[in-house]
């Protein structure tokens, strides 16, 4: 009888360990699947953020670089109105407001693709232009008998004021615009 008994749980303990050892086995091997096809998720989910990014930063940097060239276009024509005090270059406003009004429309319609700081600069850039073409375009109105005494003093008051801001609104923009496209230079102290 103790023979039997021995032989019983001897076997059962040996059947045991076999259905263990099997549990265990298809256990890792279910385990190591999900675990793969995880990992191939993970993968190809990583693969489409990258490429989205990608074409995200391709796209910023498209809409960073048309509208900084309207920004250079703008600065300069105003630059040149303003140098020759609204006298010389007069037949320029419409030249310089054209100009301006792109880069405004072009801002405008891309306005979604900046960060809350990059719309912060741009629009007082902006600002200023607008500000300096109200005055101008008072000056056009003095000029043609219809404007009140006081632009020529505004308009000079202006002219000074542009020639120190605007370069300094641009410079802040442009270093705004290279940290974007993740240009980032030491600031000098």
């Amino acid at each position: 009888m103790l023979d039997e008994i021995i032989k019983f749980v001897g076997g059962s303990a040996l059947l045991l360990a076999c259905v263990a050892w099997l549990l265990r086995s298809l256990t890792k091997y279910l385990l190591e699947k999900d675990v793969a096809q995880f990992q191939e998720t993970l993968r190809v989910e990583l693969q489409r953020r990258e490429f989205v990014f990608s074409r995200y930063h391709d796209k910023l940097i498209e809409i960073l670089a048309e509208l900084y060239r309207k920004m250079v276009a703008a600065g300069r024509v105003v630059e040149e109105y303003i140098s020759s005090m609204g006298t010389a270059y007069s037949d320029g406003l419409p030249e310089a407001a054209s100009t301006v009004a792109s880069f405004k429309e072009y801002y405008q319609e891309h306005r979604i693709w900046f960060d809350k700081d990059t719309r912060d600069l741009v629009d007082a850039l902006l600002a200023e232009h607008s500000l300096f073409y109200l005055f101008a375009h008072a000056k056009q109105l003095q000029d043609a008998g219809l404007g009140k005494e006081w632009v020529p003093e505004k308009l000079r008051s202006l002219w000074e004021r542009a020639r120190e801001d605007l370069p300094l609104v641009e410079a802040k923009l442009e270093a705004r615009f290279r940290q974007l496209v993740g240009h980032h230079e030491e600031s000098q102290a």
